[in-house]
């Protein structure tokens, strides 16, 4: 993969010939384009080395069909409007159309792809990976690993790297691993906001207000802090390196619970009759903790036009 990230691609028909739709990567907005299954391959190839949509056409140019090119073009918008649904919503915050709520969750989040993604596509989120990466292996030195909590170490651009060097999903999922690697998900992503408009540094232009969970309270109040792009990699690996020791000595409290071993699961997309739904036909629903929140390690968002 390179680092810009690979478009994602389905084969289906149209008028009797043979298109794939292909995804474009996030950078480029994940749009999705119908193009013929003989072209496929130069628009994937330009997808991947395109940094913006103007360089994905003028790259393009030569290489499709004019046709082609016309759709493509359509699909994805003229260059001046050449901007990913992020773009157009930190427009709409700013003229005051708008409001932007962040809120950061905790644990039972899948979060090894988005950091790999993150590393791989934007420099920001990047630096954040790499200054935290070096924080947490400097952090087990100085006497975290002697609790015996991390036999895999803390090696996380390795992990990201080589994927089959990562520890197994079980581990990755235990608070020692996850407290501090979450919270470097959501700092990267804090820091890729810059990009679309939305500077952290200026946070209270565009923000009403961050909030959190469990280790995503760390998140909230990185974000609410208002610092520069440049700022965010230090201040995520402070946050990071105590995080290393709450996840030890969240481990630690498990262990001694009377109640170790049920689960805590985050719910998404559900309305809340629905979940309530769920609860009512769970005989064990009166006991049980429920966290309702979005899975995903970025953002959630709350428009409102007239207030």
């Amino acid at each position: 993969m390179s680092a810009k990230g690979k478009p994602m691609k389905h084969e289906t028909e149209t008028n009797g010939d043979r298109c794939v739709w292909l995804q474009s990567p996030a950078h480029l907005g994940r749009v999705r384009l119908l193009v013929p299954e003989s072209e496929a391959p130069a628009v994937e190839a330009a997808c991947e080395r395109a940094g913006t949509p103007e360089d994905l056409l003028a790259e393009l140019a030569p290489r499709v069909s004019g046709s082609t090119l016309a759709d493509i073009a359509e699909r994805i918008g003229e260059p001046a409007d050449l901007s990913p649904p992020l773009a157009a919503l930190a427009r709409q915050a700013h003229a005051g159309e708008a409001r932007i709520l962040l809120t950061f969750g905790g644990q039972a989040q899948s979060y090894i792809e988005d950091l790999a993604a993150l590393y791989t596509g934007d420099p920001a989120a990047r630096a954040v990976v790499e200054a935290c990466s070096v924080a947490l292996q400097d952090e087990l030195e100085q006497g975290a690993n002697l609790f015996g909590l991390h036999p895999y170490g803390l090696n996380l651009i390795r992990w990201i790297e080589e994927p089959e060097s990562r520890p197994d999903p079980t581990a990755l999922a235990a608070s020692p691993l996850s407290q501090p690697l979450i919270l470097v998900a959501q700092a990267a992503r804090l820091a890729t906001l810059a990009r679309y408009g939305l500077d952290p540094a200026a946070i209270g232009e565009w923000c009403v207000a961050t909030t959190g969970h469990s280790q995503g309270l760390c998140a909230a109040l990185l974000a609410a802090e208002g610092h520069p792009v440049e700022a965010i990699p230090a201040r995520a690996a402070e946050f990071a390196r105590y995080l290393v020791h709450q996840g030890i000595r969240m481990q630690a409290a498990y262990g001694r619970s009377p109640r170790a071993g049920e689960p805590m699961a985050a719910v998404t997309g559900l309305e809340l009759e629905e979940l309530q739904a769920h609860l009512a036909a769970t005989p064990e629903a009166n006991q049980a903790v429920v966290i309702a929140a979005r899975i995903d390690v970025s953002f959630w968002i709350r428009r409102s036009r007239n207030t």
